[in-house]
Order: C-alpha cells, then structure tokens, then sequence
C-alpha cells in the first residue's frame, strides 16, 4: 500500500510538472536526466535550432552537480526567433539538480516596442518644442510688427501641432487600455460616420474637400464603444483630406461585408501610395509622405489609432492604393449577433 501511494504521488507530481508553462528538466546525481516535462521536450527532440539549447541545458545541469552554485543563462535563437533563460539549481537536500527554461520571447518584443516607442515620441516632441523655444527668441528680438505676427503665426502653429500629438498619443494610450464590453450596448455605424464627418468638417472646409457618405447596409449595429469607432472613422477622414487634392470628393460608404460585418470604407483621389509601403501605413508614426504630414499637421498615429480600434472590437482595418489614383481604408466590424 505504501509503495503503491509513492508511485500515485510521483505520478500526480509529473502531471503537474507536465501542465507547467516553464520548461522543467531534472537531473539526478549521477548526472542522467531524469524528466522532462511537455514544455522542454521541443528542446531535447527538436532540430538543429533547439539542439543548442538543451546542450545549454545539459551543460548548466553538469555545472551546478559539480559545485552545487546556481546557474543561469540567456539564449537568442535564430529563424524564427525566439528568446530563452535557462536556470539550473540545486535545491536544498537534495542530489537532483533542476533546470528551468523560461521563454521570455513575447517579453523581449514588448520591450523593445516600448523602447522604440519612447525614443520615436521623444523625437516627435523634440521637434515642435525645439521649434517653439527658436521662434520665441526670435519674437523676442524683432521690433518689427510685420515680423512679430509672422512669427506669432509660426509659434501657434507648432503649439498646435504639438497638441495634435499629444491628443493622439492619449488617445492612443486609452484605446490600448480600455477594449470594449463585449456584452455591452449596441453602436450604430451609421450614425458613428455621421459624428465622425461633423467632426471632420473643420479640416475638410480648410482643405477644400467634400465628403460624399453612402449607406447600403442590412443592418449597421455592431458592440462596442462608440467613442473609440468615431475616433477610428474621423482618423480616416482627416487622413484622406490631408492626402487629398484640392477640390477633391472623399467618398465615405456604409455597406455589408463578409463574416456578416459592417464596412465602412473611406475613399480618396489623392496622391495614393506606393506598394512597398501598404504594410507599414498603420505603425506608429510612419508617414509616407513625411513633408506633406508635417505641413499638414500630422502626427503620424492616426492609422495606428485606427488599427487598435479595429482588433479591439473584433476587426479589422485594410488599405488599397495606386499612387496618383488615391487610397481606399477599409474599417471591418462584426455585426452585434456575432460578438462573442
């Protein structure tokens, strides 16, 4: 009976050491491994990539049985890459020595987002704010009126830029954090682009351009948060008009798409963009026109404002040009009978 509640123990333990998200690999004093659990065996039945890492291991093993001192080491793998720490100890009384294998890859990526992040908003404050101290001294030395409105103009300008930029990255910052209640009210995308287009209308008139909205949709409720849509639509807009010739229609359509979604798709006649740069229109202060943007006031988070709210509600945002021809954004959400 007792060995028979020895072997259930040790049985029970490997089942919990199989459902562990850690890799978990143990040794015994003679130095022959003795378990591996679910989450490590990719490394010791794996190919030529992951033989360097279980030799990793096999080697910290080896190094803690022969003087007992933790060990601990950080791997980078190579195609596709992936980021691992290895931690090999010996626990107190005991003659087993146990490696840990931690797959931080997400966490590396995260972090090397955010530090891409920090060091793309420093740069795009710096320059405003740089502007404004330059235009100051200016306005301070000028005795001439003429001068002084010009530059007050200059000065008003950059502080408004700079308040564009961080409008966006507030709102940027709150669509991350907040995703909408999946059980909660029902939005009208009709009446989303018709808030988004009064919203607009300001830098459309200032532009020249007109904007043509369409609806032939069955039904154009969907879940979620219409704060979030309307930021999402009115992006698109404003990017369409500050892209746009003037004198230039945007065409704004309301209609059915497939997956029994809504799509609103948001069309102009400007100056298109090129193909080798469609992927990367929705990063984070990538501009494809970066001297046209500047001079029209933009951050270069709108599109990335637009690609959050999308997969926040289940979505998706898409983009088709030609340069010269213009560029048509397409924003899909599930209707409410599909949101989970």
């Amino acid at each position: 009976g007792g060995l028979r509640y020895v072997r259930h123990c040790v049985t029970d333990l490997r089942t919990v050491m199989d459902t562990l998200p850690l890799g978990l690999v143990v040794a015994g004093a003679e130095g022959r491994v003795s378990h591996v659990n679910r989450a490590a065996e990719l490394l010791s039945n794996g190919g030529v990539r992951t033989a360097l890492a279980w030799q990793t291991v096999l080697e910290l093993l080896a190094a803690v049985r022969s003087d007992g001192g933790p060990r601990r080491k950080e791997l980078e793998l190579r195609s596709p890459a992936q980021s691992l720490v290895v931690e090999a100890t010996q626990p107190e009384s005991s003659r087993e020595v146990v490696a840990v294998i931690r797959d931080v890859t997400e966490m590396r990526q995260l972090e090397a987002v955010r530090r891409d992040f920090v060091a793309n908003v420093s740069h795009e404050l710096r320059t405003p704010i740089g502007a404004i101290a330059v235009l100051a001294d200016a306005l301070a030395n000028s005795p001439a009126a003429d001068d002084a409105e010009r530059l007050a103009r200059r000065v008003r300008a950059e502080a408004d830029r700079l308040t564009a930029l961080v409008s966006d990255l507030l709102d940027l910052s709150r669509i991350e954090a907040v995703r909408p209640d999946p059980l909660g009210a029902g939005v009208d995308l009709v009446e989303v682009v018709s808030k988004a287009v009064e919203r607009c209308r300001p830098m459309c008139n200032m532009h020249s351009v007109a904007v043509d909205v369409s609806t032939a949709v069955g039904s154009s409720m969907v879940v979620g948060d219409e704060e979030q849509l309307v930021s999402a639509v009115s992006n698109l807009i404003e990017n369409a008009a500050k892209y746009s010739d003037s004198t230039a229609a945007i065409d704004v359509r309301v209609g059915d798409a497939a997956d029994n979604s809504v799509a609103i798709a948001v069309q102009d006649r400007g100056i298109g963009i090129p193909s080798w740069e469609l992927e990367r229109v929705f990063e984070r202060f990538y501009r494809v026109d970066r001297a046209r943007a500047r001079s029209s006031g933009g951050t270069g988070l709108g599109l990335a404002i637009v690609r959050n709210v999308a997969t926040n509600h289940g979505g998706a945002v898409s983009v088709e040009s030609r340069e010269g021809e213009g560029s048509t954004f397409t924003l899909t959400i599930p209707r409410a009978s599909t949101r989970q």
